[in-house]
């Protein structure tokens, strides 16, 4: 083993690797594992061989050059066991400049109001789409070996543009998503009880922060993961390509979705107030698609389909009664 590479998988382990060092180990175990079509979790420290580390070296030179940044305790493993890359530690120290504006000013912050979809280009050329009610955050200039930014509140699709030895990190206030050149949606509103990330094209990499000891969860094309918010509870299963995406097109599409979520969702587009009297409808669940027209038409389907009534006393409330 190639003494800097051996040196760099050596402080990792002891938790005295700079972010930077960090994020260079973490693009590279993800490349690993898709060139061996296996998971992170199966690349193990010791049996990383000469010619697969001499692929880190011209970088490990330009990581000596930066400046360190303050350190993150990394849990320790035995050389036997298999090295699971943490991608919360990762968003961890490349999006905690976020919380410090004073120090870091150099950041857009876009917000979307209600009834609003932006389509916005980052500094790299990646194109993002922010659905109504949603707050990104992300430098004016991505800087360093890692692209970073943060969704605050909402949901975002990305279409992320490729760029080797530079992984997208996308941080929620539960999940770190880690991602090489990817298409993918993540919807995380703080009103709601779930998170969700869906995937389109490519590959995600997605760890729960706090969670340090289990392995990240990939995602393929149409899989996705839905975390509960309260329990942290986490499920990955499968996601329909319309339903990842038709929402940029101000077309919703609901697949086995509660009605909680899906008024939430309406309240968001229309600009509108949706008070609900019988708590038990919220949890009823329905599939439905609801192409672009008016808010009236959307609620005679809904209730008809599920047995209740509704009122609109002005043009910004809605109640629905059993």
């Amino acid at each position: 083993m190639n003494s800097n590479a051996k040196l760099l998988l050596e402080k990792y382990k002891a938790g005295t690797c700079t972010a930077e060092e960090i994020a260079l180990l973490e693009s590279w175990y993800i490349k690993e594992a898709a060139a061996r079509n296996i998971s992170v979790s199966e690349i193990n420290i010791d049996k990383i061989t000469d010619l697969r580390l001499t692929e880190l070296e011209p970088d490990i030179a330009v990581v000596k050059t930066m400046p360190r940044v303050r350190y993150i305790k990394i849990w320790q493993v035995a050389a036997s066991i298999a090295l699971t890359v943490c991608v919360s530690f990762l968003a961890y120290h490349y999006l905690g400049a976020f919380d410090n504006d004073h120090v870091h000013p150099k950041y857009v912050v876009n917000q979307t109001p209600k009834g609003t979809i932006h389509k916005i280009v980052l500094p790299d050329g990646s194109t993002v789409w922010l659905n109504a009610g949603s707050l990104l955050k992300y430098p004016k200039t991505f800087e360093g070996k890692v692209r970073k930014v943060e969704l605050v509140d909402g949901q975002v699709f990305f279409d992320i543009k490729h760029m080797d030895g530079h992984p997208f990190v996308v941080k929620t206030s539960n999940l770190n998503i880690t991602v090489l050149g990817t298409s993918f949606d993540v919807k995380a509103y703080k009103n709601e009880k779930i998170t969700k990330v869906s995937v389109l094209t490519g590959k995600v990499g997605i760890s729960v922060q706090g969670q340090v000891n289990k392995p990240v969860i990939m995602l393929l094309p149409s899989q996705q993961v839905v975390l509960n918010n309260v329990t942290d509870h986490i499920v990955k299963g499968t996601a329909k390509a319309v339903a990842i995406e038709s929402w940029r097109s101000n077309v919703l599409v609901f697949d086995d979705e509660d009605l909680n979520l899906v008024f939430k969702a309406l309240e968001r587009k229309y600009n509108t107030k949706i008070n609900v009297e019988d708590n038990g409808l919220l949890d009823q669940h329905i599939s439905i698609k609801l192409n672009a027209q008016p808010l009236t038409n959307i609620l005679d389907v809904l209730s008809f389909t599920k047995h209740f009534k509704y009122e609109m006393p002005n043009d910004s409330t809605v109640i629905i009664k059993k």
